[in-house]
């Protein structure tokens, strides 16, 4: 199976910078937060935002930090959200 990631960027290293939601309540309130998002934005717009997120983050900490990795990691990030961002 091929991978969309970066050269050297693996599942385990995105899987590490991902925090955890152990609580259930943290995770009901976050769905409910992004519902509430989606609906008064549509969904188009909350993953074009996202992908905008995605691209300044992966700027700033090349810039800021010179840290590669992240950067790169943002960077996919942002081409995965920009390739699913079709209208609904």
């Amino acid at each position: 199976m091929s991978s969309n990631l970066p050269p050297g960027i693996t599942n385990s290293m995105i899987e590490d910078q991902v925090p955890s939601i152990e609580d259930d309540n943290k995770f009901e309130n976050l769905c409910n937060e992004l519902e509430a998002i989606v609906d008064k934005h549509c969904l188009y717009e909350v993953v074009q935002a996202l992908s905008y997120i995605a691209w300044t983050k992966s700027d700033h900490v090349l810039t800021t930090w010179q840290d590669t990795l992240s950067s790169e990691l943002w960077k996919s990030a942002a081409f995965k959200l920009d390739g699913l961002n079709i209208q609904v």
